[in-house]
């Protein structure tokens, strides 16, 4: 079997893996406080924080734990910026000093789930998220970044039971939320081999949010698993009309064309990803793809 029937082989399996676009974003945010002893830094670091001026929010946390140390609040804002910034332990000092000023504060166990997560330790991330659910039973966050947990450590049942959860506590009008969790269970249905179950989910993120580029390629991705190429192309394109230049995307989508014959748009489709990767700096994916183009240029094809 040569290189690039491996490939084609392995294609199926492969494309359900990369759904990359747009990756999962868990969920916090800033606490607002109507009174402290600094009110006035207080609400600059909030301010700060809304205008993605994170390091000023950060010295305007700081400046306000200096004046008042049991001042639970700042702690919790201070790990948030610190999240934004990836400085992940020094959220999680932050969060740790908090819960021993208010044990009771819910946003200390979102943040600091959080950071854990984010230092791959999920463990430690769904422990957290249980503390917090144990103080508020619906908070449909603490659902969401739990499942998000349970994927990484595998627990794709687990998982689709706190989307699930999350999905009934989440505001209606929380369109864009809505959608980020039912793209997450999708892809949990489509590694569960459950595509259908997996378009039905993409298919109502997209009608909740028509610009969703990761929820047009996840569907792609369960399209193509079905054997629905034109369904899958027509996402594909959907895709690079949101994100023109998505790699991956052209990638895939000159696989496709080779898999349907289509040898000259799988050729500028996989030129195309290869200038993609290349002008981002994704040195590995821009070899594989030429080497690709090589195997097909220099192999007949099948379909002739």
């Amino acid at each position: 079997m040569s290189h690039l029937q491996k490939l084609l082989t392995s294609f199926c399996v492969a494309i359900i893996l990369i759904l990359s676009l747009g990756l999962p974003t868990a969920w916090a945010e800033p606490v607002e406080q109507s009174v402290s002893p600094s009110q006035a830094v207080f609400q600059t670091g909030i301010a700060a924080f809304h205008n993605e001026n994170y390091q000023r929010a950060t010295e305007a946390f700081t400046q306000v734990i200096q004046q008042q140390p049991d001042f639970a609040p700042a702690y919790s804002n201070r790990c948030l910026t610190h999240l934004v910034l990836n400085q992940y332990q020094q959220a999680i000092a932050d969060c740790t000093q908090g819960l021993q000023l208010d044990p009771t504060h819910a946003e200390f166990y979102l943040n600091r789930g959080l950071a854990y997560d984010r230092l791959g330790e999920y463990q430690n991330a769904v422990a957290d998220y249980n503390h917090l659910l144990q103080l508020q039973p619906h908070d449909y966050r603490a659902y969401y970044n739990r499942g998000l947990a349970q994927v990484a450590l595998g627990e794709k049942i687990a998982a689709l039971a706190d989307y699930n959860q999350s999905l009934q506590y989440t505001p209606s009008s929380s369109a864009l939320q809505r959608a980020d969790i039912l793209n997450d269970r999708g892809v949990v249905y489509l590694q569960l081999q459950e595509p259908q179950h997996a378009i039905a989910d993409f298919t109502q993120a997209i009608s909740l949010n028509a610009n969703d580029a990761r929820a047009y390629f996840n569907r792609a991705c369960a399209c193509h698993h079905e054997g629905n190429f034109l369904a899958a192309l027509h996402d594909f394109d959907q895709v690079l009309a949101l994100s023109p230049n998505h790699a991956q995307t052209y990638f895939n989508r000159g696989m496709m064309h080779y898999q349907m014959g289509n040898i000259e748009e799988a050729i500028a489709d996989l030129q195309q990803a290869a200038q993609c990767f290349h002008e981002q700096g994704e040195t590995i994916a821009y070899q594989n793809t030429l080497h690709v183009l090589d195997q097909m240029q220099s192999t007949p094809s099948a379909f002739a």
